[in-house]
């Protein structure tokens, strides 16, 4: 397989990753990626990661597996197997080989993390039945997540694989190849040559040079040493702003041990969970280790003898204490009125977040609570740009941010659509989810866009429901000009069977379906579940128009949508706050349900209205 040498001789030049599809008979594909790993010695290292979906009703998980590793046997490769369901283990650690088994599942929240484990230059083989099969698959993350009462599998759209399918062929550094180890695509190698980087230490800086040793890139090197002014400055806050991948909690870590190993401070870190922040503890132990401190371990814990201290808190119990510092690690996962009370509790702050990720963006946190911070504190914003596992400019990177659309930006406005909104000259419009995800890019990045300013928990999930739920469609306010204005995600509830009209009332779980759920097991309103109606998924305004009544104009048509076809109601969910509650009130809409306890992540009631 001389194309396999080609491609990892140019990859290995710019520390970049390839991708390469097998598709068809899958005993075939095993021994093409054996053919491919043989190929790949002396390239790529060992470690290896092999990812499938194990079903407990079959073996047939296990026998693809077994075949691979028969067809590896004796390449020196170290295989790790793993289901798909245990992904989130992955994070923080690297491999140079991934091998993805997509035959039964391609789970999209999963994809990213688990690509984004391998190293520069290194390996991904995805093995997948033959493409158009493939591409209309139902797979297991349909049936568990997709679907809902009184629909089926079957009954799901097939546009959210079409859409992987097609930007396989659109990007570079992917090869596509059939069983017999044809090829079917195959992406042009350039010549390039990687621009070599030296790391430079600050000289004269607080912390050991030892400590600056540990950080892998000088964007890392530049945020430990403007963490340094956390020493010297009673009130200041620091944000560090990074793609997925650039280091940034490992930077935040190796800054706390510098600062504990020279301060007896209490240090809380916060973030959605332990498992976010577990990086930044990781780094804390390593660069204590490095400095020579000795140091106590506990549970979420770390002691420093003679120094100081760093415990995990949950955002919640983060706002009932005080500590000399604060750090808040993916801070865009946290709501924005839980970090506006954390503001109040803490004159020393350090925040880090994701500005482009798997499991949301951080758009909304410099949006809404960014100049809510700059307002009480001076404020530094550090930003991260360079990879550490693999080279700037990654094809595969860059094929998973437009897949997952990561990058999706607002529609930019001018004078025009400004004077559309103060006119009422809008329109709404129903979209054809099929052709946006497939042909037409722009509306649906606008679309997208707008949620990533408003919502931080846009994760490829829920782009892979919009795109196939048979019960979900996208709406949309446009000015004159086509731009995407409001973009509004609704599910169709209700016009459940008796059967799952009993298993709500036993008290069952049943996927979607929300508010006929909610007057079932609160009101016993059997009618009211069998009835159809439109529940409010997600509606956003753009960030440049928000509070201009484009929002309330949305509903108004919503209602209209609703009465005109065969629905009975219409209806949201939501973490209440006052603003919310005014906004649905004042356009017509009454609470039916309040959470008696607070969400643990927002702090706030979840309301029905």
């Amino acid at each position: 397989m001389e194309l396999v040498k080609k491609a990892l001789e140019s990859a290995k030049e710019m520390r970049h990753r390839r991708l390469f599809v097998i598709s068809g008979d899958w005993k075939k594909s095993m021994k093409i990626a054996g053919q491919i790993l043989r190929e790949a010695r002396g390239y790529v290292g060992k470690d290896l990661v092999y990812f499938a979906e194990f079903p407990k009703e079959s073996d047939i998980g296990e026998r693809r597996f077994k075949e691979f590793a028969r067809n590896v046997h004796g390449l020196g490769y170290l295989v790790q197997k793993k289901p798909f369901a245990i992904a989130s283990t992955v994070l923080g650690r690297t491999y140079d080989v991934l091998v993805l088994d997509a035959h039964e599942n391609f789970p999209p929240k999963d994809i990213g993390i688990i690509v984004e484990t391998v190293r520069g230059p290194g390996i991904i083989i995805l093995i997948v039945p033959e493409l158009n099969v493939w591409a209309s698959s139902k797979l297991y993350f349909h049936e568990h997540y997709v679907v809902t009462p009184p629909y089926s599998v079957k009954d799901c759209r097939s546009v959210f694989l079409n859409r992987v399918v097609k930007k396989l062929f659109e990007h570079d550094g992917i090869y596509i190849l059939s069983d017999d180890g044809k090829p079917v695509k195959v992406p042009e190698e350039k010549p390039a040559k990687r621009k070599s980087k030296t790391i430079k230490i600050p000289k004269d800086s607080e912390f050991p040079e030892d400590l600056y040793r540990l950080a892998a890139t000088q964007d890392q090197v530049d945020v430990i040493n403007a963490l340094e002014g956390v020493l010297n400055n009673k009130k200041k806050a620091y944000v560090v702003l990074a793609d997925r991948g650039r280091g940034k909690s490992a930077a935040v870590g190796l800054a706390l041990a510098g600062i504990l190993s020279r301060k007896k401070w209490k240090v809380v870190v916060t973030a959605p969970s332990y498992q976010n922040a577990e990086e930044v503890f990781n780094f804390v132990k390593r660069g204590l280790e490095a400095l020579g401190k000795e140091f106590r371990e506990g549970k979420k814990e770390i002691v420093v003898k003679d120094g100081g201290e760093v415990a995990f808190l949950e955002p919640l119990d983060a706002v009932e204490r005080r500590a000399d510092l604060l750090v808040v690690d993916e801070a865009a996962g946290i709501y924005v009125s839980l970090l506006k009370s954390l503001l109040r509790r803490y004159r020393r702050l350090v925040f880090s977040t994701t500005t482009h990720g798997y499991e949301g963006t951080g758009r909304l946190f410099q949006y809404r609570f960014l100049p809510a911070l700059q307002e009480k504190f001076d404020v530094s914003i550090l930003r991260m740009s360079e990879p550490i596992r693999y080279g700037e400019g990654d094809p595969v990177e860059s094929w998973l941010y437009d897949v997952f659309l990561l990058d999706a930006e607002v529609a930019e406005l001018d004078e025009r659509d400004f004077r559309d909104v103060e006119e009422g000259n809008l329109v709404f419009e129903k979209l054809d989810v099929e052709r946006i995800f497939l042909e037409d890019e722009e509306t649906l990045r606008q679309f997208i866009g707008i949620y990533v300013y408003a919502h931080y928990r846009n994760n490829p999930r829920d782009i892979a429901i919009l795109a196939d739920a048979p019960n979900q469609n996208a709406f949309v306010v446009r000015t004159s000009s086509g731009k995407v204005v409001c973009s509004l995600q609704v599910a169709e509830e209700g016009g459940l069977p008796k059967a799952v009209i009993d298993l709500l009332k036993d008290g069952e779980v049943v996927q979607g379906n929300i508010i006929p759920d909610l007057m079932l097991k609160y009101y016993g309103y059997d009618n009211f579940a069998r009835a159809k109606g439109l529940r409010v998924v997600r509606i956003a305004t753009h960030p440049e128009l928000q509070g201009r009544g484009v929002g309330s104009f949305a509903l108004k048509k919503l209602v209209e949508y609703a009465e005109a076809g065969d629905y009975s109601w219409v209806g949201a969910v939501f973490g209440a706050t006052d603003s919310l509650l005014r906004f649905w009130m004042k356009n017509g809409f009454v609470p039916v349900h309040v959470s008696p306890k607070r969400n643990p992540e927002s702090g706030e009631y979840s309301t029905a209205v």
